[in-house]
């Protein structure tokens, strides 16, 4: 199986050719890719109440022009934390 994701982690990347991880890494390393942790990060901003009222304000907007609205939209729970150490 040929892995042609740049988004697969080098450990998915071995399982599925077969391929130890320390290779897949020494590979990436000799054609000068680098591996990273995508680490999504909330910051909040000075414009963030601006931002979360505008918000409110579109989505009020919708919901008069559309009563169905609220019913179009795929509502989750999921969310990741990662406590960052200051």
């Amino acid at each position: 199986m040929k892995s042609t994701s740049p988004r697969k982690s080098a450990e998915q990347c071995a399982r599925e050719t077969a391929v130890s991880s320390t290779s897949v890494r020494r590979i990436l390393k000799a054609f000068k890719w680098k591996l990273y942790i995508l680490r999504l990060l909330h910051a909040i901003n000075d414009d963030e109440t601006d931002r979360r009222m505008q918000f409110c304000e579109w989505f009020q907007q919708m919901v008069n022009e559309d009563e169905e609205f609220v019913m179009k939209i795929v509502w989750s729970d999921e969310l990741k934390f990662k406590l960052m150490e200051q």
